[in-house]
């Protein structure tokens, strides 16, 4: 027995040695501390420092703030009756040691009063200093992961978030705690945290990393282009515990890249209106073209239409693609009553996305909702543009999606902007050559080679319908007098005054036209040529009566006629 009592002090002496355990004991009633000294470096230090009662062991071996806390912990064991383990920073020769961890056991007497506590102080230097240098590197790659501003984050292997970095929280537009704790479809929309959910799964069946796009909600609301880049979380041993990934914002790239793809298009659209153009002014339809080419371009666009700003006062419709009523053509209504105006504030100078178009009751022109399919507008993207020097309008994509267009459609729409300008003063230029080649420059009357082609059109017209087409030939009498005696601008006024009375006097769809200096010719399509030949009579003497003046002079003009109708007269032209 003797013998095991000896093995047993020996074990606790090697332990306690080789351990930097200390054995302590304060006689409370005579404020007595002990320690032991069977210790290493740290009962050096202590012996080193040896005190007679807590008061001194308070101040030799603790450092700085510990002082004051161990005073505390003290007064809260005697009052209490309960010794909780803590640690404590020590010092020895007025430097810093290391840790101990301090633990007790009170000791009463008969009377149930405290007379001492007897413990034990471990040395926990080698841990605590492992602890802090692995807090340090956390917290070093904690501080490392936040400067970095790309979105990276971790989630374990049930898909729950456990970290991720301000820039995260930031492209998400959402506080750590909204995150962190929470899985994929607490954090993102339904549909896109499915896709999410489906790529997580795949990344632990086919383990190593992954990379993909899609599309992230933005803090700004909007949806963003990124690429992920994630990889396994395993441990020593190989067992999957998460999965870190990063995200990166592709979007500005991708605009760039589509901006150039949407802005070739319309390179594209303005070149085959241009060559439309070109090769036939008469039929070319330049804003019908435009409005559907529009269409075609921008995702969200619907329909389409053109309205001409008229002296800042009212819209008016010139063109339109899509809406199921025929008089939105002759659609006009003030600028301060249109709904443009009224969803811009009034301001009409910049390209804008309007919506909650159905939110008003009172819309000034109904039949812009009654569209082709029968769907109603929620949105309208108005385009603002020059037509020419002094025309203004807008141009109005218009959409069944309530959230139709971005701010990425707004850029593409400047770039429209600026186009239309050179598309339209081509249409002018094409327009005013081909007046030019069609008509006389005097009288604005039809010339001679544009006459022919009419004079064919109007034969092969009168042939289908079985009608008769008049071919009337007039003779201004005495030009060349007129021009000999007051000079050839009274003969221009001559040929002028004739050429708008007898305009004025005959339908629209009657050609009349100057094919020479005093000759004139009309082309009629009518089913009782005698009527006409009393109409022209008429004119013949009201044009007579007419005082025509030029300066101080003042004379009158007369003209002779004859005409033949085909098909009597003849079934050809060169008949």
């Amino acid at each position: 027995m003797k013998q095991l009592k000896n093995e047993m002090d020996n074990f606790l002496i090697n332990e306690i040695t080789t351990r930097n355990i200390i054995i302590w004991e304060w006689d409370i009633i005579n404020d007595d501390l002990t320690l032991s000294s069977k210790t290493n470096k740290s009962s050096k230090e202590f012996s080193h420092n040896k005190s007679d009662n807590i008061d001194d062991a308070i101040e030799n071996f603790l450092c700085g703030d510990l002082k004051k806390i161990m005073h505390s912990d003290i007064k809260n064991v005697l009052s209490t009756g309960i010794f909780k383990q803590s640690q404590y920073r020590i010092a020895g020769n007025n430097e810093m040691v290391g840790w101990v961890l301090i633990d007790g056991n009170i000791v009463y007497n008969e009377k149930n009063e405290i007379i001492k506590i007897i413990g034990v102080a471990v040395d926990i230097s080698e841990s605590k200093k492992k602890c802090d240098e692995s807090y340090e590197h956390s917290s070093f790659l904690q501080t490392l992961i936040e400067t970095i501003e790309e979105p990276i984050f971790y989630k374990d292997r049930n898909g729950i978030y456990q970290f991720c970095n301000q820039a995260y929280c930031k492209f998400l537009g959402l506080e750590k705690n909204k995150i962190i704790g929470h899985d994929v479809f607490e954090v993102a929309p339904y549909d896109l945290a499915e896709i999410y959910s489906e790529a997580d799964k795949e990344l632990i069946v086919n383990k190593g990393e992954q990379i993909f796009e899609t599309k992230v909600l933005f803090a700004d609301g909007q949806l963003h282009d990124v690429i992920f880049y994630k990889k396994l979380f395993l441990d020593e041993i190989g067992e999957f515990k998460g999965i870190i990934g990063s995200l990166k914002d592709i979007s500005d790239q991708k605009s760039i890249a589509k901006q150039a793809e949407k802005r070739e298009m319309i390179k594209d659209l303005f070149l085959s209106i241009s060559q439309n153009i070109s090769n036939n002014p008469e039929n070319a339809n330049v804003f019908d073209m435009l409005i559907k080419g529009l269409i075609n371009i921008f995702d969200d666009a619907d329909y389409g239409s053109v309205l001409e700003n008229i002296d800042n006062e009212n819209l008016r419709s010139i063109s339109s693609v899509g809406y199921k009523n025929n008089s939105i053509e002759k659609f006009e209504i003030n600028i301060k009553d249109s709904i443009i105006y009224r969803l811009a504030d009034g301001n009409l100078s910049q390209s804008k996305i309007l919506r909650n178009i159905n939110n008003i009751d009172d819309l000034a022109f109904p039949e812009f909702a009654l569209t082709v399919d029968e769907k109603a507008v929620n949105t309208i993207m108005s385009i603002p543009v020059k037509f020419g020097s002094s025309k203004q309008g807008i141009i109005c994509l218009d959409s069944n999606n309530e959230n139709g267009f971005t701010n990425f459609d707004l850029s593409i729409a400047e770039y429209v902007k600026m186009q239309v300008p050179i598309l339209y003063q081509l249409y002018e230029s094409n327009k005013e050559r081909l007046e030019l080649s069609r008509y006389d420059s005097l009288t604005g009357l039809v010339n001679r080679g544009y006459f022919t082609v009419l004079l064919d059109d109007r034969l092969a017209l009168a042939k289908r319908n079985k009608t008769i087409c008049v071919l009337v030939m007039m003779d201004l009498d005495g030009l060349k007098k007129i021009n000999d005696e007051y000079g050839h601008h009274a003969g221009d006024e001559y040929i002028k005054v004739f050429g708008r009375k007898i305009t004025s006097c005959f339908r629209t769809t009657d050609i009349i036209s100057r094919i020479g200096g005093d000759e004139f010719c009309g082309i009629f399509l009518t089913g009782n040529p005698q009527k006409l030949i009393r109409k022209i009579e008429k004119f013949q003497k009201t044009f007579e009566a007419i005082q025509i003046k030029v300066d101080n002079i003042q004379f009158c003009g007369s003209f002779s006629f004859g005409l033949a109708q085909f098909p009597y007269d003849s079934n050809n032209i060169d008949g």
